[in-house]
């Protein structure tokens, strides 16, 4: 595991302006960058390039400038995302009982859509085990009258969702759904559990998108734990779970908040979750027109994930 640091920054696209770029594009140097979410969101970089004959070397560099501030920006919004989780799970550590309305409060001063545009919601799941269930559902009807627990079914331990701002259609669907209930999900949340780390999803299908127009989405977990507790060893992190706050992400919205309407002529690119950029895994693609990866042309690959050990 390597120790953190802060990526530099790359520059701006200069050397390959918007002539070049056009000109390369009516060469049919089309470029292509793959950015690759890691699934515990800790950030490396490792880029090939596939140049065909006709594309300069000035051309190579500007992509290669571009596809770094791409990623930078990618990477920079999500560590502030990730700031925001940890803040949110110190909310949950300064007080001893923090409320429905403590958590609207909290979430509404961020303003989340202002200032962290691409979030869908910001929850909090809760550790119980099978026989403290009931105990739950019914301290929950005290202000949600129809709340359940779901999936239905027995199980050792769940994680349901009893907090989720802000509280709009879609995200009102979540509140009583076991977490732990789904693979995906649960993967990441033991990930975040044992290392105390924040971990994300893979690729998933979010359970409010239930409605034409589906994205593909992922979550960022966060453990809390029961203050005062020991936990500087896995077991001891494990046991002092009390569950997670979390961050969900349509990841076409994301991506479009991050970018805006900003044009990259000449540039396309696709947002994968995992290690490799499987189809099965795209999270975004920016022009659904562009070529494939097996296309002539000039290519990049950069994978990274945030919030562990290197950067």
């Amino acid at each position: 595991m390597r120790n953190s640091r802060d990526p530099d920054r790359g520059p701006t696209l200069s050397t390959a302006g918007p002539n070049q770029s056009e000109t390369a594009a009516r060469r049919r140097a089309s470029w292509t960058a793959y950015l690759v979410l890691g699934a515990s969101l800790l950030v490396t970089l490792a880029a090939t390039w596939h140049v065909a004959d006709n594309v300069h070397t000035a051309e190579r560099l500007g992509f290669e400038r571009l596809l770094q501030k791409t990623r930078d920006e990618i990477e920079e919004r999500m560590k502030t995302y990730i700031a925001f989780l940890r803040a949110t799970r110190g909310l949950f550590g300064a007080a001893q009982l923090v409320t429905r309305q403590d958590f609207r409060t909290f979430i509404d001063a961020a303003e989340l859509q202002g200032t962290y545009p691409g979030i869908q919601g910001v929850g909090v799941g809760r550790r119980i085990f099978g026989k403290d269930k009931d105990t739950l559902v019914a301290a929950m009807r005290n202000e949600i009258p129809d709340f359940r627990v779901w999936p239905e079914g027995q199980r050792d331990e769940y994680e349901p969702v009893i907090y989720l701002e802000p509280q709009d259609s879609r995200n009102r669907i979540a509140i009583g759904y076991d977490m732990f209930s789904e693979p995906v999900r649960r993967s990441a949340m033991e990930r975040a559990r044992d290392t105390g780390l924040p971990a994300s999803t893979d690729r998933i299908t979010l359970v409010y998108e239930i409605e034409p127009g589906k994205q593909a989405g992922f979550i960022i977990y966060v453990s809390r734990y029961r203050r005062g507790m020991p936990t500087e060893t896995v077991g001891d992190r494990r046991a002092a779970l009390e569950g997670f706050v979390y961050a969900s992400f349509r990841a076409d919205d994301l991506l479009h908040g991050i970018f805006g309407g900003e044009k990259r002529p000449g540039v396309s690119y696709q947002v994968f979750a995992g290690p490799e950029p499987k189809p099965e895994a795209l999270l975004h693609r920016s022009d659904p027109d562009a070529p494939d990866a097996g296309t002539a042309g000039l290519k990049g690959r950069t994978s990274f994930e945030i919030g562990r050990a290197h950067v």
